[in-house]
This record gives structure tokens, sequence and C-alpha cells, in this order.
């Protein structure tokens, strides 16, 4: 069963039938959204945007319905495509399959206690002589894409984010700049995910190190959201054992390739996402 199958089950699972009321309200909630958008003028971030329905429900979806916080999210998130292009991709997964498959970013085809999709991060996995921080950022970008892009409602859950510090090298403090922190936040807040829980894992004394660097330029309310674990017994407190990988305690092994195919068969429908969101935004002239 594939990453993207195996996830949305799980979140149909943990949420009650909806009715007919639920659906009338939700487009109640599409409406009053695209409404407000339109009324801004002279912006052409906003003018020119994606307003299509499933589109818009990623950032309701990400803010409880909030149409005031929906707002900020999608005009602060267009804002981001125009000032930071270099983070914000235009190609897929088929064309990053050289890095993908170094499994530096790894999307388990589960979720944790929460029902939050679990993102593996390892950059012990990378090659800092020949990607650079936009690379990295361009391949979770089209992991994001990837649960979004049909299914809006996977942003009411967030992202459980487990930061694996093993074999992690001065190579990664270098892509830590500031301009790159910088850059990096502003699009972490304004991704459209109701949160993100990061867990770390394999605590090193570069990555105590990197911490002390970036812990100051961390926004408050991400900050609360961390959690470093010693043993992997804690993990455990927020992620099932059964649907984690032997190296994390758990029992299930991780099928790489077969989660590399359910990236690539969404290749297409990731690009052509990225054609509506990026050119309206006017990433492409």
């Amino acid at each position: 069963m594939t990453v993207l199958v195996t996830v949305f089950t799980k979140l149909q699972m943990t949420s009650t039938e909806e009715t007919v009321n639920e659906d009338e309200t939700k487009l109640v909630s599409i409406s009053k959204l695209r409404k407000q958008i339109q009324q801004i003028k002279g912006v052409r971030i906003l003018e020119n945007a994606n307003l299509d329905d499933i589109y818009l429900l990623r950032f309701l979806y990400s803010t409880s319905f909030n149409i005031d916080e929906a707002f900020k999210r999608f005009k602060g998130y267009h804002e981001s495509v125009q000032k930071y292009p270099l983070l914000y991709p235009l190609t897929g997964p088929l064309d990053r399959r050289p890095i993908i498959e170094r499994n530096i970013s790894t999307l388990l085809p589960d979720c944790d206690r929460k029902g939050r999709p679990i993102y593996i991060f390892k950059p012990g996995n990378a090659n800092y002589s020949q990607m650079k921080f936009s690379d990295q950022s361009g391949i979770d970008d089209n992991l994001f894409e990837y649960l979004l892009v049909h299914n809006p409602e996977i942003a009411e859950k967030g992202i459980c984010y487990i930061l694996d510090a093993k074999d992690h090298s001065y190579g990664f403090v270098r892509w830590l700049s500031i301009t790159n922190m910088n850059m990096g936040l502003n699009k972490l807040n304004y991704l459209p995910f109701k949160d993100f829980m990061c867990h770390v894992v394999n605590q090193s004394n570069i990555l105590k190190i990197t911490t002390k660097m970036i812990w100051p330029l961390i926004p408050e309310s991400s900050k609360k959201n961390v959690r470093i674990h010693a043993d992997c017994s804690c993990l455990h407190e927020y992620i099932d054992p059964e649907v984690l990988p032997p190296e994390y305690g758990g029992n299930k092994e991780i099928d790489y390739e077969s989660i590399h195919k359910s990236y690539y068969d969404k290749h297409d429908d990731i690009v052509k996402s990225y054609s509506n969101i990026r050119q309206r935004s006017g990433k492409l002239k």
C-alpha cells in the first residue's frame, strides 16, 4: 500500500462521517476565503492566485476553518513564494530522483498517535559537496505537495517530523546560515499544515552546537513542539513502535523502493499543481 493511501486511510478512520451540513459549511468557508482574497487589489500574487476549491481547502484545514487565519496563511505563503523562489521548486520527484534515493527525507506509510503523517529527516545521508540548502527545500516541498495535492484534509493533522542526527556532519551546520534560517523559517511558518511536531533522536555534539545557533531564531510557538529524546522509549510515547523501523525501536522495516515509487507515480500531479501555484504567484514570467 502506498504512503498516501495508508496515511489517508488512517485519517479517515479517525474522523466521523461528514454530513451534508458539514459539506455545505466547507463550501461556505471556501467562498468566504475566496472573496476575501479577491477583495485585495493591486497585489499581483493574490490577484493571480490559484483559487480552486481543492487548493483553498489546504489553507482552511490547516487553520481549523478560521477564515481570517486561512487568509493570513494563504497571503504569507504566496508572498514567500515570490520572495524566496529558490525554496519553491517547479520540478517534481522524478527530476530529483538521485537525491530522493539517498533517503535524506522519507515519508513513512503511517501516522503518529495524533494522526500526523511521519516524516523522517536524516541530514547524515546528504552529500553536502553536491547539494545546496535549496535542493533539500525542494525535496521537502515535493513530499508535502505529494501529501496535499489531492487530499487537503491531511493539512488538518500537521506533520510529525523526526530529525535523526546520526552521522550528522558540519556540512549541515554550514547550511544553517542566518540567511538560510530566515528563509526556511519563513517558509515553515506559512506552509499549510496545522502544526509541525519535531522529535530529535540520536543527538550529537554537532547537533548541540547547531541547536545553540538556531534556537534564538525559532519562534516560541514552534519551540513548544520540539522534543529531544534520549532514547526510543520516549519517542514511543508519541509514535507507536509498530509503525516505526527497528532503528527507532520499532517493528516495521522501511520499504524504500515502494515509497519512492509512490512519489514518482504522483510526479505529473505535483508538477501540474506547481504550475498553477507558482505561475499564478508570479514566480514564472
